[in-house]
């Protein structure tokens, strides 16, 4: 009989469920097993091993998973819904600052040019040149990683960065 109340309960709680979270699942399959997260979801999703589940769990348990995922439905709802109210919020802004800026006669060009660009970084002037084993010439700045034909140049010579060649 109690085999029978619970299989016809588990009917049930797939109806309420709707594709969410056991707590008693998690545990069983993640932390016990390390059954990869994928294989949790597709337990939720399939109603023949949902049963399964809920078959070595008592009526108490699945109450108290049916509280928790009505618990969690109602934070991810408040969470979505103001979400959306921060989105409508932001949006109203925007046509509001449109409002006034045709109000006021103001182009968007316009407000572009009364912001000052950034200043470009400058170009560090290279400290250092040499000429590797082709003749070809590398100039480094002295910072950052040290370039590779650097790096070999001071190898070979037995050198140290103070010691490179500096340009002139």
């Amino acid at each position: 009989m109690k085999v029978r109340e619970i299989h016809n309960f588990s009917n049930n709680l797939m109806q309420v469920v709707e594709k969410n979270i056991f707590m008693s699942i998690i545990e069983e399959n993640l932390f016990n097993t390390g059954t990869k997260m994928t294989d949790f979801i597709k337990t939720l999703t399939r109603k023949n091993s949902l049963r399964k589940h809920c078959n070595e769990l008592s009526l108490a348990e699945i109450d108290k998973v049916i509280a928790d995922l009505n618990d969690i439905r109602v934070e991810i709802e408040e969470t979505k819904r103001r979400e959306e109210e921060i989105e409508l919020a932001k949006k109203e802004k925007v046509e509001q600052i449109q409002r006034l800026m045709k109000e006021a006669g103001v182009d968007l060009d316009e407000l572009k040019k009364g912001i000052e660009p950034t200043a470009a970084r400058k170009t560090v002037k290279a400290k250092y040149v040499i000429e590797d084993a082709e003749g070809k010439e590398h100039a480094w700045s002295g910072r950052g990683r040290t370039p590779v034909a650097f790096r070999e140049y001071m190898d070979k010579h037995g050198i140290s960065k103070d010691q490179l060649p500096t340009a002139d």
